[in-house]
């Protein structure tokens, strides 16, 4: 069991009924590691309902990212846990947030849109709460997909955890709804490279416990450190959305010249080959930040 037993009162949901090993292994591959999660929510929900029986008092908190508000109904609402005993964290997946979120409420009337999502939303959560299971539709993840703020917009304990809370956009009435959702105590702006300095970095200990966890070595920015030189980091997305990356490339090493030591950092999902040296693809670039030369910077 990953989590004490006498830490009941007040749970932050983890992987259950796995063996230490199965809950330590992610697959390197992000669509095993993503099939892996998927296929493990019901173990989660399975545990939460145990977890209840154990003790109705109990308290849940529940973080996921934003892709997956199907976890919502199927851990939360169909084991019928009480409002007051459950907070929810929707964690944004990155760009996906903003362009989510821009394609649902890209009509001329968003506010209408969003009813609509809120009233569908109202009504999966009093089904899964009435029988104890969540329907065919609020199970799916691309079903609950549309969800994502409607979800957080209709919980009295939920937030939404976003980098750039600024790039959410209604083109359709002027950003007008955009900037009413900017501007919502639900949405939480998280700077992930202040978190990391705030609470890993002061620690020696904790910073090599991350490293490790996460598999960084200080060793990936040697060369720059040898040469005394800043790292500059060139970042990738999703290949169709790359074109002329090479060229990008070479323009910003001839503009800013020798003064830096060039590195690439690409898309965890499907990282890309590039002309200068590539490190650690599959995670995300802010935790670089722990590691010289860049945690000086």
């Amino acid at each position: 069991m990953p989590c004490p037993a006498q830490q009941l009162q007040r749970w932050c949901l983890c992987a259950a009924y796995l063996s230490e090993r199965e809950i330590a292994l992610q697959p390197g591959g992000f669509d095993e590691a993503a099939q892996q999660f998927r296929d493990r929510i019901d173990v989660f929900a399975d545990y939460v309902r145990d977890l209840r029986e154990l003790d109705p008092s109990s308290e849940f908190h529940l973080y996921s990212v934003d892709m997956f508000p199907n976890m919502v109904q199927k851990v939360i609402y169909a084991n019928r846990i009480p409002e007051d005993q459950y907070t929810i964290n929707l964690i944004t997946d990155g760009a996906y947030s903003y362009v989510k979120f821009t394609d649902l409420y890209k009509g001329t009337n968003p506010k209408g849109t969003h009813d609509r999502l809120l009233r569908e939303w109202k009504e999966m959560k009093e089904h899964a709460y009435a029988n104890g299971r969540a329907d065919a539709k609020a199970s799916d993840q691309g079903s609950t997909a549309d969800y994502l703020w409607a979800l957080v917009d209709s919980e009295p304990n939920a937030h939404w955890w976003l980098a750039r809370p600024k790039l959410l956009s209604t083109s359709g009435d002027g950003n007008a709804f955009a900037t009413q959702v900017q501007k919502s105590p639900k949405v939480r702006g998280v700077n992930i490279s202040q978190l990391l300095s705030a609470n890993i970095k002061p620690s020696k200990e904790a910073t090599e416990q991350f490293k490790a966890l996460y598999n960084f070595n200080d060793g990936y920015f040697s060369a720059a450190e040898r040469e005394g030189k800043d790292v500059l980091l060139l970042l990738g997305t999703i290949h169709p959305n790359e074109q002329g990356f090479e060229d990008y490339a070479r323009f910003t090493k001839s503009y800013y010249g020798d003064r830096y030591a060039y590195y690439c950092k690409g898309r965890q999902r499907r990282p890309r080959k590039c002309q200068f040296p590539s490190k650690n693809n599959s995670s995300a670039w802010e935790w670089m930040m722990l590691m010289p030369p860049l945690r000086r910077n």
